[in-house]
């Protein structure tokens, strides 16, 4: 659906600052809501959910670098929360700027937020496209007014699903449901373990 951000070349350069605001998890009950959206409209589409042509359970990062290139920044293992990686793109497409987030813990890929604004206002009536045609790609045979909400989520048979929040920011989260990342963010020792883990990181400068 989004093949046009393939290698683009057209991207602006923004310093840490910008993409520690941008960024969209701080703790782990941030990564939690990602997995458990409040969405009202949901669906289940039978195609298999893919972001630029990448089933989500195939994406890492060679896979996210061999279709988009190097990414404009990344941040590695934050203090606090510590196996947490983010791989940044940003990409000028005419007026559009798409500001991609691939979000991994301990190695794994978790999700990917595609966040959409304007160099002008992004209207109602661009929105609308845009869901427009994520609904045409996985709901073809589904008639969604979208007069009553743009927000939706679409699940698909592997359990992966992508969730479109209407809010501050228009933004569409790929989440990559696996049994094994549900089992990640649901073990009950990790907060202790990624703080832990930070913490012994940190006992290495001096021993």
């Amino acid at each position: 659906m989004l093949s046009f951000f393939k290698k683009n070349k057209n991207k602006n350069a923004r310093g840490k600052s910008y993409y520690n605001r941008e960024n969209l998890v701080h703790n782990l009950n941030d990564f939690i809501s990602f997995f458990e959206p409040e969405t009202i409209a949901q669906y289940t589409t039978l195609e298999t959910i893919k972001f630029n042509g990448l089933s989500l359970s195939k994406i890492n990062e060679n896979s996210i670098k061999q279709t988009l290139e190097e990414p404009d920044f990344t941040f590695e293992e934050k203090e606090g929360l510590n196996g947490h990686k983010v791989l940044f793109y940003r990409h000028i497409v005419d007026n559009l700027i798409f500001l991609m987030q691939f979000h991994f813990l301990k190695g794994n890929f978790l999700f990917v937020s595609n966040t959409t604004s304007s160099s002008s206002l992004l209207s109602n009536t661009d929105k609308t496209a845009f869901v427009s045609r994520i609904t045409n790609k996985y709901l073809p045979d589904t008639n969604i007014d979208l007069e009553k909400g743009l927000e939706i989520k679409i699940s698909d048979s592997h359990s992966n699903f992508l969730n479109v929040v209407d809010g501050v920011n228009f933004k569409v989260i790929y989440v990559n449901h696996s049994q094994k990342n549900q089992q990640l963010l649901k073990n009950p020792n990790l907060a202790n373990e990624l703080m832990q883990d930070d913490f012994d990181a940190k006992l290495n400068d001096y021993f």
